[in-house]
């Protein structure tokens, strides 16, 4: 499973280089994830949650795009299709 959260360049915030990426990456043994499954920010980084994920689309309009979307809204504790969470085979 590969997943990318983006968060787009927001105008007056950022210098115009284009959007924040952050790789994602899947650990099955973080109790802290929904169902012991868990994402997080970078190797070895902080344990993301569906809030985080949730705060970040509704202010900055944030997405994650990964070619698991129904892996990536169980880990976060959402249902299948949640808003901003897309398909993507480009990883």
């Amino acid at each position: 499973m590969k997943a990318t959260l983006v968060i787009p360049d927001i105008p007056g915030c950022r210098t115009g280089r284009g959007s924040i990426v952050f790789r994602l990456t899947w650990r099955r043994d973080q109790a802290e994830g929904h169902y012991g499954l868990g994402l997080m920010l970078g190797l070895g980084g902080e344990i993301f949650v569906g809030s985080h994920f949730r705060a970040l689309r509704d202010a900055f309009g944030a997405g994650i795009e990964t070619d698991e979307p129904g892996m990536v809204c169980g880990a976060l504790g959402f249902p299948i299709g949640e808003p901003g969470i897309v398909q993507s085979d480009s990883h």
